[in-house]
């Protein structure tokens, strides 16, 4: 059911295609778990919004919103979504963050002079990372 929902997604009209995915979503909240409810919903509606280039996802949770609690389950997937968007965020910034520390740890190993190889160790990148850094610091 989840994959006739797609031939859907082209419909001009947004109610058609979410009364559809709801439907879809039903239908598979009998044999599937949340999390893969959760996926699907995750893929439906980016695609939504692939062959919908004027929409957004707000407009989509509006719509959804319109549909007086029948968009109950898929509010509930839209949230999970979110939040796990937001998780994402969040540790791509932490990921981030590491890694401008490592390189301005390795830009001051650099200007102390240290070797190369040993401020790869130090900022436990690879010695071509480093060999990248001291070539920007050298201009």
């Amino acid at each position: 059911m989840m994959l006739k929902a797609f031939k859907y997604a082209f419909e001009e009209n947004l109610e058609v295609v979410l009364r559809v995915f709801l439907l879809a979503i039903k239908e598979a909240e009998k044999e599937e778990s949340l999390d893969t409810l959760i996926y699907y919903g995750e893929i439906y509606l980016k695609y939504i919004e692939l062959t919908n280039s004027q929409l957004k996802e707000e407009d989509i949770r509006e719509e959804i919103r319109k549909l007086d609690g029948k968009g109950d389950v898929t509010m509930g997937i839209l949230e999970q979504i979110e939040e796990r968007g937001i998780k994402k965020g969040i540790q791509k910034g932490i990921q981030k963050g590491i890694k401008e520390g490592k390189i301005k740890t390795a830009k001051n190993s650099l200007k102390l002079g240290i070797p190369l190889e040993q401020v790869a160790q130090i900022s436990e990148l690879t010695l071509e990372e480093v060999k990248k850094i001291k070539r920007e610091l050298e201009k």
